[in-house]
């Protein structure tokens, strides 16, 4: 996959391999104009899936590990209509569990986008996603909870810029956002965000490009436990672009960013939350990404929006994350060893500040928790439209046990997916 493509850098930094492969497949798959789709079949072996420390087993008729089949089938669209160009994406999976039948469900997700401009400065990005699927399995997430729990994300969307591409160009930005769980036990975390965005990008010239924006979201917990539990976060982003060669890209963001709640004030925050990312391609065998990102748990900005500075281009879906604040570091590799063969590697490195008020002591307690993940993959595309390949992945959680509690699990996995 070419470096210079965006997608590539956010799908690499931000999720599994194997999922990555995926996603990767069907956008480039995308880049002729017209349809497209495909056929996948996934098999993959998860030594705690519940993540649960070592030792600890889960409830009755639940298997500590499992091996779970994903099929699926992927669709897109790329096609230009005059001067707009529409773009589409979507995906149906069906997850099939061995032991723990249970967990076994369909998911989704799906993407329409148009990129418009008029005869003059005027253009911009309407946008609407959904998807549906398993939260990641964490009991520390409900009181313990292990039941199947479906999350479902719907995000719309729209961006305008006046300046096209000239030096100076004003941009505005407007989205909406609804979170849904399927187990009850979760009603409290279902969260509703409405966010505007107004800000100003400067090409001074050469590879240099810079952006201030003010950013504000307004979100509510439409069933938090005594009343609706609303939020406001107001940031300040100031950002630099700089790509010297198309081999070499740097993003650089610094937010300073104030959150308060109406209810749970322990979870208010005041300080500076931003990104570093860098892509190089040092040869032409070799891809090297490396980004830190720092933000709110419940809204992930950059996490979800990837590395690019278009905000608009959001991916579709992205977990709401328990943590007040998140730091994560993440290093990735990419080398093509043959014209048809390809092995990657990526280490990534997450802490978070967790906050709960505990009722035996009617106060807020706060705690930290460390995950690191290693990840190993293997790519094989023996002819264009079809592509076989392995992933291996590590990952521990270190936490004492107060509000996180640490766990070690091991996932393997082999794919294959035919286009046409």
């Amino acid at each position: 996959m070419p470096l210079k493509n965006p997608h590539a850098l956010r799908c690499a930094l931000s999720v599994p391999l194997s999922v990555c492969s995926i996603a990767l497949s069907a956008h480039a798959w995308a880049q002729t104009p017209g349809w497209g789709w495909s056929v996948g079949q996934q098999f993959s072996h998860d030594s705690n899936l519940y993540r649960l420390p070592d030792g600890v087993l889960p409830g009755s008729g639940q298997s500590r590990s499992d091996t779970l089949s994903t099929t699926s089938l992927d669709l897109t669209l790329d096609q230009p209509l005059g001067r707009q160009r529409l773009l589409g994406r979507a995906g149906v999976e069906a997850l099939r569990y061995r032991r723990n039948d249970e967990l076994d469900h369909n998911a989704h997700r799906g993407e329409l986008r148009l990129d418009w401009e008029t005869a003059g400065r005027l253009s911009g990005q309407l946008r609407a996603a959904s998807a549906r699927a398993l939260r990641p399995l964490d009991p520390d997430a409900a009181a313990g909870s292990q039941a199947r729990n479906i999350e479902s994300n719907d995000e719309a969307a729209a961006l305008v810029r006046l300046g096209g591409a000239g030096r100076m160009a004003v941009e505005g930005l407007l989205g909406s956002r609804a979170v849904h769980y399927s187990d009850p036990s979760f009603d409290a975390a279902e969260l509703r965000t409405h966010s505007a965005g107004l800000g100003l990008r400067w090409r001074p010239g050469g590879a240099t490009t810079f952006g201030a924006a003010w950013r504000e979201a307004r979100g509510r917990y439409v069933n938090a436990l005594d009343d609706t539990d609303r939020y406001r976060t107001r940031a300040l982003d100031l950002w630099m672009t700089w790509s010297a060669t198309p081999m070499q890209r740097l993003y650089v963001r610094a937010s300073p960013m104030r959150a308060r709640y109406d209810q749970r004030s322990e979870r208010d925050f005041s300080g500076l939350t931003g990104a570093l990312a860098w892509q190089w391609q040092p040869r032409g065998s070799w891809q090297v990404t490396a980004r830190a990102v720092r933000d709110l748990g419940q809204d992930a900005y950059l996490e979800r929006y990837g590395v690019d500075d278009t905000a608009a281009q959001a991916l579709p879906g992205g977990h709401v994350d328990d943590g007040v604040v998140l730091t994560r570091v993440t290093l990735a590799a990419q080398r093509a060893v043959t014209a048809k063969v390809q092995a990657a590697v990526s280490a990534s490195w997450t802490r978070r500040t967790l906050t709960s008020v505990l009722p035996a002591a009617a106060a807020a307690a706060t705690a930290h928790d460390t995950t690191s993940q290693l990840a190993l993959g293997l790519r094989w595309a023996p002819r264009r439209s079809t592509q076989l390949g392995c992933d291996a992945s590590a990952e521990r959680r270190r936490a004492d046990g107060l509000l996180s509690t640490p766990y070690s699990a091991r996932v393997f996995g082999c794919f294959g997916r035919l286009a046409w």
